[in-house]
């Protein structure tokens, strides 16, 4: 696990120490040092125990990601092979979105996560953007999918996004369709999953 080095930690190496750092690393070079003052003392007392506050931070991190590993490999979900969906971001997904056939379309999922375009005034064209209503903590997730597909050749959504460029729009506006896209396509892939779990006959 990397990190940003404090001041205190810094000050305590000779010559300093990488802005980035392995807290294992970090907590090894600590237990060497000698203080030669008491200041230096107290800071590789301090540095000690953020560096600790780390690693636990850190297995923390580790076993919650397994832990969700296991409960979305148990639900049968093939969110994760959407290209930008991580584990963290497809526990949130379906955490926030509930049963997808609460939403009677993909327009009506949209609109719930705040994907859906909303047209504004424009004297000169037709314009739209996002609309800032809508469940906040999903088009995050959303965002960070759409994100991650605009700067990744190799999925489908970096093709849709420079697409949409090569038609005039702005690198914003054409985030703004991939972001569209990519609800559709979660809220396409959860409707599959809850309905393979339906069709599945119940164990004896």
């Amino acid at each position: 696990m990397s990190t940003n080095s404090t001041p205190p930690l810094r000050e305590l190496f000779p010559g300093g120490i990488e802005r980035d750092f392995a807290t294992e690393d970090a907590a090894t070079q600590l237990k060497r040092l000698r203080p030669e003052t008491a200041a230096d003392a107290m800071r590789q007392k301090i540095a000690l125990e953020i560096v600790g506050d780390l690693r636990r931070i850190r297995f923390q991190i580790d076993e919650l990601t397994t832990r969700i590993k296991t409960e979305l490999a148990a639900s049968g979900t093939q969110l994760p092979k959407i290209p930008g969906v991580g584990t963290v971001t497809a526990a949130r997904i379906l955490a926030r979105t509930g049963n997808p056939t609460r939403f009677a379309s993909e327009a009506a999922y949209a609109s719930y996560t705040g994907t859906a375009p909303v047209e504004v005034a424009s004297a000169d064209k037709q314009r739209h953007r996002l609309s800032r209503s809508g469940d906040r903590s999903l088009n995050a997730a959303i965002h960070i999918v759409a994100v991650t597909q605009a700067r990744t050749p190799s999925s489908p959504g970096y093709a849709y996004h420079q697409r949409k460029m090569a038609e005039g729009k702005t690198s914003r506006e054409a985030m703004r369709c991939l972001k569209r896209q990519v609800a559709k396509r979660l809220w396409r892939t959860m409707r599959a999953d809850f309905e393979q779990c339906l069709a599945m006959p119940l164990s004896a």
